[in-house]
């Protein structure tokens, strides 16, 4: 999942959920796609912690002097 970025895990997510809706999806196959979700699901709130982590940290640093 290293190489998967951001927005492609979020449009993964986003045809899970449209397949879950689906009706006539079988036991073996939701199952599949729930832990599939959770599994991303985890990787974006990592993604995101990063983020407010290098954000965080750029905040920190002194700005330019004028």
């Amino acid at each position: 999942m290293k190489d998967l970025s951001y927005e492609a895990a979020i449009t993964e997510l986003q045809d899970i959920m449209n397949e879950l809706q689906d009706e006539q999806v079988s036991i073996e196959r939701l199952s599949e796609r729930s832990e599939r979700a959770r599994a991303l699901i985890q990787y974006c709130q990592a993604k995101l912690r990063d983020l407010e982590t290098t954000l965080g940290k750029a905040e920190d640093k002194p700005g330019p002097s004028v």
